[in-house]
């Protein structure tokens, strides 16, 4: 399993159709295709029922999307406070002086 089998999944179920899906992932539907039926036997069972071009949950689609969904949002915050603490590093200015300066000079600059 990977993440983007993860996001994959996701996408499907939010778009209930393998070709929108396919198309808003920038990815063919026969890719998206064979990632999800990967994962389906990685897992040892049916994630989805494919009902005239139509994709709907079974139950243990429904278990796996509480998971899906917790995992990416985890990641998804993961990624916002690292960019986050980067733009506030970045924004970070360092001096370095002698102890008589830092003392007598630096506060009366800043």
């Amino acid at each position: 399993m990977n993440l983007n089998q993860l996001y994959y999944f996701n996408e499907l179920v939010k778009q209930h159709q393998f070709s929108s899906a396919a198309k808003r992932l920038h990815i063919s539907q026969p890719s998206l295709s064979n990632s999800i039926k990967t994962l389906e036997k990685e897992l040892n069972c049916n994630l989805i029922e494919r009902h005239n071009g139509r994709v709907e949950l079974t139950k243990y689609g429904q278990i796996f999307l509480e998971s899906a969904d917790s995992i990416i949002l985890t990641l998804e915050n993961a990624k916002h406070n690292i960019n986050h603490t980067k733009q506030i590093e970045n924004n970070t200015i360092e001096i370095g002086c002698i102890p008589t300066a830092r003392e007598n000079f630096l506060p009366h600059i800043t």
